[in-house]
Order: structure tokens, then C-alpha cells, then sequence
């Protein structure tokens, strides 16, 4: 079995990597074929055509062995070798295992296999998105009635009407409970925390391949695109970029939504315009947030991104798409209804508003 060699420049610091490639094929655990032999050709005399390209002024090719050291060094320098919270708390393994089960079985790349787990979760998860949405667009609409309702109480309260105190906590009893505004809220947690979690465990799965190299050398040693590896980071933040990106335009589009569906209710008071300045304020500071995760994200390994980024593709489009009538009716989103509307248009609205 011959080995076919090459080098590239890590980061640009000057310091040279070896991969030591298989030229008939993958290995066991999918190590990918960088350089190939055209089956016939001299091999003695391919090495030495290759050896005096890429190793001048050596005087000989590094052994696999070597090559394989130093790339696994370079990887556990960066990811260190020694479990995280979410590592020891969750079951990392498990989710590795699923992901090379998944490699051994479809023989695609380790990007193409985690891009293909990402957005299988993603679709599965769509129906437990759809409760969140729901519930968010809800509670965005009836809070400014909950608002006025509150203000009315106080103002009844303070002038001694006792039965206009009544109506108007019994109505406000009714928002709560009849409209399921507390069984909204938990749903929003609930759709919260199961993505946030699936993110966790996916991304302690695919930190393990980094933590121990040694596991699936195939995964370390594949480079799509512009990547020095997928257990290293991306040396261009191309990939941080791009998820800083999505991840403003999602809370943009959310941050307009749940401001139509505000609107939509029609109530107005002084508590409601207090929280309209706050939710102004809490807009800079998302989007500030959003740039801090994207500027610590830099040092995450590139296959996390196969993560990310098809997830937040996923959710843009998925986002973008309820807006619209057809896709709202279908997983039963409310949608506020445009203030300036024919009565044609109007009927056909409320129809998918549901209030």
C-alpha cells in the first residue's frame, strides 16, 4: 500500500503539516484521498517527483507516523485534551458515534454527513418550532391588551369603582387563561431549550472528534474549502462571518414580527410605551450580543459550523416563509393583519389570524 504526501501552511504561521493519504482509497474511519495516483503510473518516481516539489532542501520524506503526530499535536494544542461541562455532562460519545455510523454508512464526507444530521434534526424539530412560534405571536398579541387592561384596573382601583374593578380583572383573568398565555410562555421554554440543548450535545459530539484526534483520523485529516481541518478552527473566519450574519437577520425578522403582532392588537397605554423604549434598548443589546457569540465562535472547530450555519439557513428560510399566508396556515401561525386592506383581503386574513 503506497502513501502519496503532501504540505500545506497552517494559519500562515509558517509551521508545515503533513498528511499522510491513502492512494487506493478511504480507510476504515474515512480518511479521505487529498492526492490521487492514476492507477499504472510509477510510483518510486511519483514520490520522488513529489519530494523534490514540496521537501526541498530535505532529504527525505517524513514517515506516516510523523505526519499523523504532528497534526494530532497541532489539534490537541488548540482544543486541549481534556472534557468540557458539556462533555461530561451530556452524552457526547453517544452523538459521535451516531455521526461516524452515519460517515461508515452513507460514505460522504464528515461535512456532508453533519450537514445531512443538521438538517434532518431541523425538519423533525419543525413541529415543536411551530408550537414556539405560535405561542410567541400569541402572547406578542395580547400583551398590550394584558397592558391596558392592567392600567384601566389601577385607574378603576384609585377612583373607588369597585364593578368596573371586577370587569375589568375578570377580563383580564380571561386573557390569561382562556387564551393560554402562561401555556405559551412555557412552550416558547420548552422550544427554547430542547434546540438549545440539541445544539449542546451535537456540539460537544463534534468536540470530542477534536479532543481526541487519535479516535477518527479521517475527520481531522479532511479539509473542504478553504479549511485547514475540521478540528481546527477556520483560519479566514469566513464561517464566523457568515454566522453572525444569520444570526441578525433571524432576530431581525423576529424582532418585526412580534412588532406586527403588537400593532395588530390594537391597545394602547403608557406601560406599553415604556416597553416599546425597552424593547428599542434590548435591540442594540442582541445585536451586540450576536457579534460577541460570532467573535468567540472564531475559535470553534470548523466542523461546528456544518452545525450552525445549515441550522440557521434552515431557520431563516422556515422564518421568512411563515411570514407568508400559505405557510402560516399550514402550520397554523397567526399573522397580523395589514392595517390597510380591502374587505376581500381582510376576510382572508383573519381566517389565518385566529382571534
Amino acid at each position: 500500500m503506497q502513501h502519496v504526501w503532501a504540505s500545506r501552511t497552517f494559519l500562515g504561521s509558517g509551521a508545515t503539516r503533513c498528511y499522510g493519504v491513502l492512494a487506493n482509497g478511504n480507510s476504515k474511519r474515512g480518511i479521505s484521498t487529498f492526492v490521487g495516483k492514476p492507477s499504472g503510473t510509477d510510483t518510486k518516481h511519483s514520490v520522488n517527483t513529489e519530494e523534490s516539489e514540496l521537501y526541498e532542501g530535505r532529504d527525505a520524506l517524513p514517515s506516516t507516523g510523523e505526519c499523523y503526530e504532528s497534526l494530532y499535536a497541532l489539534i490537541e494544542e488548540h482544543n486541549g485534551t481534556t472534557k468540557g461541562i458539556l462533555q461530561k455532562m451530556l452524552p457526547v460519545e453517544f452523538m459521535r458515534d451516531v455521526l461516524t455510523s452515519i460517515h461508515d454508512a452513507t460514505d460522504l464526507s464528515w461535512a456532508a454527513t453533519i450537514t445531512m444530521l443538521t438538517l434532518s434534526l431541523k425538519v423533525c424539530f419543525v413541529p415543536l418550532w411551530a408550537m414556539g412560534e405560535r405561542a410567541r405571536r400569541n402572547n406578542a398579541h395580547l400583551v398590550p391588551i394584558a397592558l391596558e387592561l392592567q392600567e384601566k384596573l389601577k385607574e378603576a382601583q384609585k377612583s373607588g369603582n369597585v364593578k368596573q374593578a371586577m370587569e375589568i380583572q375578570r377580563a383580564l383573568y380571561k386573557q390569561m387563561t382562556r387564551k393560554k398565555f402562561l401555556q405559551g410562555a412555557a412552550l416558547q421554554l420548552l422550544a427554547a431549550g430542547t434546540q438549545g440543548l440539541t445544539f449542546a450535545w451535537v456540539y460537544g459530539g463534534l468536540k470530542m472528534f477534536a479532543i481526541e484526534p487519535r479516535y477518527c483520523p479521517g475527520f481531522v485529516l479532511e479539509h473542504p474549502m478553504w479549511l485547514e481541518s475540521l478540528a481546527l478552527p477556520d483560519p479566514y473566519y469566513i464561517f464566523p462571518a457568515t454566522l453572525c450574519i444569520l444570526m441578525t437577520l433571524i432576530y431581525e425578522m423576529n424582532r418585526r414580527t412580534a412588532e406586527q403582532m403588537r400593532k395588530s392588537s390594537g391597545a394602547m397605554s403608557a406601560a406599553m410605551l415604556e416597553q416599546e423604549v425597552r424593547q428599542t434598548k434590548m435591540k442594540y443589546f442582541t445585536r451586540a450580543a450576536i457579534a460577541v457569540f460570532a467573535y468567540f465562535s472564531c475559535n470553534m472547530t470548523s466542523g461546528t459550523f456544518f452545525y450552525l450555519i445549515p441550522s440557521f439557513v434552515f431557520q431563516s428560510i422556515l422564518r421568512y416563509a411563515s411570514q407568508g399566508v400559505g405557510v402560516a396556515k399550514i402550520l397554523k401561525l397567526p399573522i397580523p393583519a395589514p392595517q390597510k386592506v380591502t374587505k376581500m383581503e381582510n376576510r382572508h386574513f383573519q381566517k389565518v389570524k385566529g382571534f
